[in-house]
């Protein structure tokens, strides 16, 4: 695969995006919610010196758990342990996460201290500092990861199942609709269903959805829903769950320059980027293949966003492991607000026990470290890859002149499908 330019804007945009309203993308549900009056004493509480008896928060020394540890894969060999996270009570005074590292080469504490007390605490509804801080070092650091607009923020999540529902309750009320690929991921045509949205549904081809088919699909629905919205969009632009293709730059351009033209919020849900793959090439040239690790991947459109229409959700699912049900969610602040309002009083915050080994992982690994973990993933999705596409072509055969082949299908660049 060809190295990935961004850096041509996506199209003419305003500089920044302080003035993104957005009340019109806003459910009603939504429009009701403000912040959580216990959430809000939050930042009062951890002043210096202070201690608050109003919250109904649990002693520490009542927790009944005082240490929770993992055995932790080598970051440059996904099939090597390399030591372990733990999190570890120490003479009765506030426990810190201990990274081991393998015997003999002695142990240190995180760069920044995380405690059971923290982490087994009420957390804010944005998600424990200790932990932003680590996926922000880890993945946000770089302007590729990140919009082209000041004015953003990010929450730790459940994972996207959990940050879709978030959005569902946000953004969509009864008789709306939404935009959707021509073979969407099933999970989230079933959350639409008891909400009572209508799925939009927009052509898709072997580099997913067709841009100049959203207009299409979008005056369809306006047409025989007067009184339903159609103004969001959700999309899977990289590895997409069924097809398993790969938008590419300038088609990723196109759809946000559509998008803004139509008024539409986006919804991107990535849980395959780091699973980005090379061309696929016979066994006897595998030795070919280079992978990219995090750097140079394809951008999200996240990154690519100029005036805050992009909520992002990102997992760790496919990274780490799906039991963790941790990611993040980044939007515009505006937009943000209200999906932290919703957090705060529904799932309050990501479990600690997640968020403490994710804290403690990313601050061990750093950047270099989760980086070449990625090429490690990326090397064995490649080969799981291959195995299949020989089989497949093994299955059908050689394709006689002027006959339809038994089965035709995109070789996938990123993610886990192959769709026939």
């Amino acid at each position: 695969m060809a190295p990935h330019d961004a850096s041509a804007p996506a199209a003419a945009a305003p500089a920044n995006a302080t003035d993104f309203d957005a009340t019109p993308f806003l459910s009603l549900e939504a429009r009701s919610r403000s912040a959580s009056v216990l959430k809000s004493f939050y930042p009062i509480t951890i002043r210096p010196g202070m201690r608050s008896l109003g919250g109904g928060l649990p002693h520490p020394s009542s927790f009944a758990v005082t240490q929770f540890s993992a055995g932790l894969l080598h970051h440059e060999a996904p099939d090597e342990h390399s030591g372990a996270v733990r999190v570890a009570a120490r003479d009765g005074d506030r426990s810190a996460v201990v990274v081991e590292e393998p015997a003999g080469a002695g142990a240190h504490v995180a760069a920044k201290p995380l405690t059971v007390e923290e982490f087994l605490q009420y957390a804010p509804g944005t998600g424990w500092g200790t932990a932003r801080d680590a996926i922000r070092g880890a993945l946000l650091t770089n302007k590729g990861a990140v919009p082209k607009y000041a004015d953003w923020d990010f929450i730790v999540t459940h994972g996207n199942t959990s940050a879709f529902d978030m959005c569902m309750r946000t953004f969509f009320d009864r008789g709306d609709g939404m935009i959707v690929e021509e073979y969407a991921y099933s999970s989230v045509l079933e959350q639409m269903v008891p909400h009572g949205v209508t799925p939009v549904s927009v052509r898709v081809d072997a580099e997913g959805m067709v841009p100049s088919d959203i207009r299409r699909a979008v005056e369809s629905f306006r047409a025989a829903h007067p009184h339903g919205r159609c103004n969001v969009l959700y999309i899977v632009p990289t590895g997409q769950n069924p097809t398993g293709t790969v938008m590419g730059v300038q088609r990723r351009r196109d759809l946000l320059a559509v998008c803004r033209e139509l008024g539409l919020l986006v919804v991107e849900d990535d849980p395959y980027s780091y699973l980005e793959l090379p061309d696929y090439l016979p066994a006897e040239r595998c030795g070919e293949y280079s992978f990219r690790g995090i750097s140079g991947l394809m951008p999200t459109l996240l990154s690519m966003d100029t005036d805050g229409r992009v909520v992002h959700l990102f997992t760790f699912s496919k990274i780490l492991a799906p039991g963790f049900r941790v990611g993040f969610m980044a939007a515009h602040k505006s937009l943000l607000k209200y999906l932290t309002f919703t957090t705060e009083v529904t799932v309050q915050s990501a479990s600690g026990f997640s968020q403490g080994y994710l804290s403690g992982i990313l601050n061990q690994w750093g950047r270099d470290g989760l980086d070449a973990y990625a090429v490690g993933l990326q090397k064995q999705y490649t080969h799981r890859r291959d195995v299949m596409i020989e089989a497949l072509l093994k299955a059908m055969g050689p394709t006689p002149t002027g006959a339809v082949p038994p089965a035709e299908f995109v070789t996938p660049c990123a993610g886990m499908f192959i769709w026939l």
